[in-house]
């Protein structure tokens, strides 16, 4: 019985060992199988996923693969793999070693990425899945035409580490190189400076912690071509925390680009270096990655268009994290510009400083070297000059202010002089924005400029002891715009020369008003309102006699169309209201002095210096007018007019009664032409009175440039003289040059003449014709060879007690003083000379007789005459019966001679 129960025990563990062996071998036979079919089997599933396939003499082992050849086709895409060889673990299991001789195809990238389903937000840990990669991996050769891309050769070589994260191999060693370079990303870049090859070496350095997880590899990644970049440095992978930790050391970036161009910018050649640059960064914490990056550039010649050819050099460092950055920037110019920069990142702001170091600028000046838009020979004597902007921006807010500044310059241009220029300009601005920008705005606060300036020198102007200022605030949004004044801005100078002998002791100008505002899209739309004061003390000049004169002008508008009206006056009366309307390109000026009535004051007499002394006033207006039309593209055109209504007065030493003049003057471009409708006088009476003056339609054109060289026509000149006539014909002449004008007399009678001009003892009648052959220039009139003639016979009677003491003991004056007692002429003629100093010479000739003397046998007289006509002048008015600002105008004029 026990033998039977033992061998019934027995039998049992005997029948489940046979079921274990059996299962095991069926396992065994079931992973045979699947590694004997599995070459079969493989291309069959992958031929489901639109991939072929094929291996070439594939060999099976227990613990690998190999095959002399592989190839996968996928779509037309293709992959080729000359001796490849597998190796696994069927402990660990892992897969040990893929390795292959060389490795060549044309790959697709955009393929695969159509075929991509889309990815989820988040990305999934792929740490559980390294063990399905392999832990050593050897290309010997790889020859890959990737599209979009170019030619990818070399070798790779690759020691995995399954405990670490993700791309944290023991040893990588590749030398990779890309050739034949194509794709859309290549047109971006100039044809130029396009790379012919890529290279990338990387190689794993020893470390001294062979159980740390750290990772040193030697990186070198070169661009060659015409333009070549090559960065090197010592990556250090550190696994050995919760997160993998990477740190660039001793990088070192070098860029060249030679016959550089951007849009108009040029240089012959830019050098980039960095040096001992270093970058610490963790897996997942990008922010705190760890920079340290020194930058050194050189620019060699650029220029633009508004530069002048020279060398910069860039020098900084950047440093910090992500989140706390900090960047200091120094950029010099090769004639001397120096910016300073400092930037820093700090808790999601961002603080900026820009710098233009001070500049003394006694020997060089390098902003005249530096831009093509400086003004040439503009010379800088002295001075220095600064300027610094910072600029801070945190939560769609930025503020910013700027300061300039220039100290004592003292410069030269083209006749200008500036000395001793201090100026100051100090701004503040703020911007907030949306985060999309759709709304924004932006301020101007406190913006303000002051200057004062010894002496401002130009040609004949001089201006010294200037001073000014003013204070700006604006506002901007993404639609409008609003700029004003904040408080009067003032300019004040002492000491003013104006221009040529215009000058004043002092003038001041307060711009007490001026705003604009409107939408900025439309520039020419934008509405204007200002107001400016002006005031000039003791104005004076060789024309003008020293007066003050103030100035008040209002402006409103808009760009494209403003209107201005300004009024100007003196302290002594004169008013002109001005009214401007147009805008730069085009307006028109309307000009209009107030009337003035003599009778009340003269404001002229008192402003002009080259209003004649001797005109005096009492009666009459006057007044005039001036339009001006002024076009860019067309000649400057205006229009003068001017009335004088019975005007009386005294002119020199001569009476003026019921004066009327009319004129209208024209300016087209450079041709002036005038028309002097009306001009009459009923009287003037330099000693002898002129009456009934009338021009009739004179005119007188000219080049505006030139008037000296102008034409002076009439339709006639008519005047009455002594009971009878003076008479010019249609005439013009011209007044650079000695022009002939000729007078003619009808009808003048002595005897009028001997009552303007009594003589004792002398009496007489006749009629005088004549003429009077003018000769006109701009320095006076003379005449030459006149004749005078009595039209009838006439008499002339002369009876001087003084005449008859003398000629009892003298024969010949006894003769004349009876021949003259009662002389009757048939012939009274006398030629007629007069230059323009006064001297008047008549040759006189008389024939005729005496009917008591002699039977009135025939008698002839010849003799000579000669008078300064203008003294003459004056003792016939000492004579009669004149105001007496006449007689005392002659004396003085008699003292002076």
């Amino acid at each position: 019985m026990l033998f039977f129960s033992a061998l019934k025990k027995y039998t049992h563990h005997v029948r489940w060992a046979k079921w274990l062996l059996g299962g095991v071998l069926a396992f065994v036979l079931i992973i045979c199988l699947a590694i004997f079919t599995l070459p079969y089997s493989l291309p069959y599933l992958l031929a489901k996923q639109d991939i072929q396939l094929h291996f070439e003499q594939p060999r099976w082992q227990l613990s690998g693969f190999s095959a002399a050849r592989a190839v996968a086709y996928y779509q037309e895409q293709h992959i080729e793999i000359e001796q490849l060889q597998l190796s696994w673990n069927w402990l660990t299991p892992s897969l040990e070693l893929v390795s292959a001789y060389k490795l060549s195809g044309l790959i697709n990238p955009d393929s695969f990425s159509e075929q991509d389903s889309p990815q989820p937000d988040n990305t999934p840990e792929l740490t559980p899945y390294l063990s399905l990669l392999p832990k050593n991996l050897h290309i010997e050769h790889i020859d890959l035409s990737i599209s979009n891309l170019g030619v990818l050769t070399g070798q790779l070589n690759l020691t995995a580490n399954h405990s670490q994260k993700l791309w944290q191999p023991d040893q990588l060693d590749a030398n990779l190189s890309i050739e034949q370079l194509q794709g859309d990303w290549l047109e971006s870049i100039d044809p130029l400076y396009q790379p012919e090859r890529i290279t990338l070496r990387t190689q794993s350095l020893a470390n001294s912690n062979e159980n740390s997880a750290i990772q040193v590899l030697a990186v070198e990644l070169h661009s060659e071509g015409t333009a070549q970049a090559r960065l090197n440095g010592t990556l250090t992978l550190d696994t050995s925390g919760e997160q993998w930790r990477g740190q660039l050391e001793q990088g070192e970036l070098q860029l060249s680009l030679p016959n550089w161009h951007f849009n108009e910018f040029q240089a012959q050649h830019i050098t980039a270096r960095i040096e001992q640059a270093s970058l610490v960064a963790q897996q997942d914490t990008l922010a705190q990655l760890q920079l340290h990056v020194p930058i050194q550039a050189s620019i060699k010649q650029l220029q633009h268009p508004e530069l002048h050819p020279q060398d910069w050099q860039l020098e900084g460092l950047i440093s910090g994290t992500l989140d706390e950055l900090s960047a200091h920037m120094q950029l010099n110019g090769s004639h001397g510009i120096k910016f300073t920069s400092q930037t820093t990142w700090h808790q999601q702001q961002l603080n900026a400083s820009l710098e233009l170091a001070s500049l003394n600028l006694q020997r060089n000046n390098p902003l005249a070297k530096t831009l093509t838009a400086w003004p040439k020979n503009y010379q800088i004597s002295q001075g220095r000059y600064h300027t610094k902007l910072d600029f801070h921006y945190a939560n769609q807010r930025a503020t910013g202010q700027l300061l300039a500044s220039a100290d004592n310059i003292s410069a030269a241009y083209a006749g200008h002089k500036i000395k001793g220029l201090t100026l100051k300009l100090s701004a503040e601005s703020s911007l907030e924005h949306a985060a999309d920008w759709a709304s924004w705005n932006a301020t101007l606060n406190n913006t303000g400029l002051s200057f004062v300036m010894d002496s401002y020198q130009h040609d004949s102007t001089l201006l010294e002891q200037l001073a000014g200022g003013l204070i700006l605030q604006a506002e901007v949004n993404e639609k409008d715009m609003h700029l004003w004044l904040r408080q009067p801005a003032t300019i004040t100078s002492q000491k003013n020369r104006l221009i040529n002998d215009l000058s004043s002791k002092s003038f001041s100008t307060k711009l007490q008003r001026f705003d604009i505002q409107g939408a900025h899209s439309t520039l020419s739309q934008l509405t204007l309102n200002a107001r400016l004061d002006a005031e000039l003390n003791s104005l004076k000049s060789n024309a003008l006699k020293p007066q003050n004169w103030m100035l008040d002008a209002n402006l409103t508008g808009t760009l494209e169309q403003f209107k201005a009206n300004a009024q100007l006056h003196s302290e002594h009366g004169f008013k002109l209201d001005n009214q401007l309307q147009g805008n730069l390109d085009k307006f028109n000026l309307h000009s209009q002095l107030q009337e003035i009535n003599f009778a009340e004051h003269n404001p002229i007499q008192k402003t002009l210096r080259d209003w004649p002394e001797l005109l005096d006033l009492q009666r009459g207006k006057t007044s005039y007018q001036l339009k001006l039309n002024y076009r860019s593209n067309a000649p400057l055109t205006a229009t003068f007019s001017s009335t004088a209504e019975h005007l009386n007065g005294i002119y020199n030493s001569s009476e003026l009664t019921d004066v009327n003049v009319e004129l209208n003057a024209k300016l087209n471009g450079d041709k002036l032409s005038v028309q002097l409708p009306v001009f009459s006088i009923k009287q003037i009476n330099p000693g002898v009175p002129l009456s009934n003056i009338n021009i009739n339609s004179a005119s007188f054109n000219a080049n505006f440039n030139d008037p000296a060289s102008g034409t002076l026509a009439w339709q006639s000149i008519f005047a009455q003289l002594l009971n009878g006539n003076l008479y010019a014909d249609q005439h013009s002449i011209q007044l650079n040059q000695d022009s002939p004008v000729l007078i003619d007399i009808q009808g003048l009678e002595l005897q009028q003449l001997m009552k303007v001009y009594p003589t004792d003892g002398l009496a007489g009648n006749g009629t005088i014709d004549g003429q009077i052959p003018l000769i006109v220039n701009l320095n006076g009139v003379r005449i030459d060879k006149g004749k005078l003639e009595a039209r009838n016979p006439g008499t002339l009677r002369f009876r001087s007690a003084e005449l008859q003491s003398m000629a009892k003991n003298n024969p010949a004056l006894d003769l004349l003083n009876q021949a003259l007692d009662d002389f009757h002429f048939q012939v009274l003629k006398s030629d007629l000379n007069f230059d323009k100093d006064g001297k008047l010479i008549l040759h006189i000739r008389l024939e005729g007789s005496n009917p008591q003397f002699e039977n009135g046998r025939p008698i002839h007289f010849n003799f000579n005459l000669e008078q300064n006509l203008y003294a003459l002048l004056a003792s016939i008015q000492l004579n009669n019966h004149v105001s007496d600002l006449i007689i005392k105008r002659i004396r003085q004029r008699a003292e002076k001679k």
